[in-house]
C-alpha cells in the first residue's frame, strides 16, 4: 500500500522546451537601428531595384531610398541634413586612410599582390582629380548618379 501512495506523490514530468530552430535568424530579427537599413539598402542595390551615387571610391546610397526605408523600417525620419552630414565625401580624410592603410600593407604583408597597390594608387589619383573638381569636401547632392 505504501509503495502505492508513493507512486501517487511524485510530480509530473516537466515539458520539455521545444528544440530551437535552425535556420539563422532573419536580418530583420537582429538588426537594430540604421543598421539594418544599410543592409536592406545594399540587398535592394545587389538586385538592382535602387541606384546610388557615384564617389571617388564607389557607390553610395540616394537620399530617396534610405528616407524610404528608414520610414517603412523604423517609422524615423531620415532627413536631407541627416543625408548630407552622413554622406558628404571627404577628401583629405579618404587620403589619410587610404596612405595608413598601404603603408600597413607594405610594412606587414610582404607577399601582398601589385594589384593591391595599383588600386590604392588609381583611388588616390580619383580623390585628387575629385579634389580638383569640387574641393575638399564632397556633398552628396553634387555627385552624379550611377
Amino acid at each position: 500500500m505504501d509503495e502505492q501512495l508513493e507512486d501517487q506523490r511524485q510530480p509530473a514530468p516537466v515539458p520539455r522546451p521545444k528544440p530551437k530552430s535552425r535556420e539563422p535568424p532573419s536580418p530583420i530579427k537582429v538588426l537594430r537601428g540604421d543598421k539594418l537599413v544599410w543592409i536592406l539598402w545594399a540587398e535592394l542595390r545587389v538586385n538592382g531595384d535602387v541606384e546610388g551615387m557615384r564617389t571617388p571610391t564607389g557607390i553610395i546610397p540616394k537620399h530617396k531610398d534610405l528616407a524610404k526605408l528608414f520610414k517603412e523600417k523604423l517609422g524615423a525620419e531620415f532627413t536631407q541634413a541627416d543625408y548630407v552630414r552622413q554622406f558628404t565625401f571627404r577628401i583629405r580624410e579618404n587620403l589619410a586612410k587610404l596612405d595608413r592603410v598601404e603603408k600597413i600593407y607594405k610594412e606587414k604583408v610582404a607577399d601582398a599582390p601589385e594589384i593591391l597597390y595599383r588600386t590604392f594608387a588609381e583611388a588616390r589619383k580619383r580623390l585628387k582629380a575629385a579634389a580638383e573638381e569640387h574641393g575638399d569636401n564632397i556633398s552628396p547632392l553634387d555627385l552624379p548618379s550611377e
